[in-house]
């Protein structure tokens, strides 16, 4: 099926960009738990989870989105330091 993105569809365009940002994430909380205070890992954690829950909303995985959403929330107090980070959090 071709819809502007030469032979992909937009779910086979989904689940490409979502290997890599699930791959970002399991790397970037594995860094994360050896060292909380990265502000770099931090960051690209956030980039991640809002391409996801951007990404999800737009193809119509509302579920997806809004779990993703609170997964951005949860980052964002680690990262404003309202939240410290525990190891049940990685798991």
């Amino acid at each position: 099926m071709s819809d502007g993105f030469g032979n992909m569809s937009m779910l086979e365009l989904f689940r490409e960009e979502m290997d890599a940002h699930a791959a970002a994430l399991d790397t970037g909380l594995l860094a994360l738990e050896a060292s909380p205070d990265d502000r770099a890992t931090l960051d690209a954690l956030m980039r991640a989870a809002h391409s996801i829950k951007g990404s999800a909303g737009t193809i119509g995985f509302t579920d997806l989105a809004d779990t993703t959403h609170i997964l951005e929330n949860l980052l964002d107090r680690i990262r404003k330091q309202e939240l410290g980070l525990r190891a049940e959090m990685v798991d």
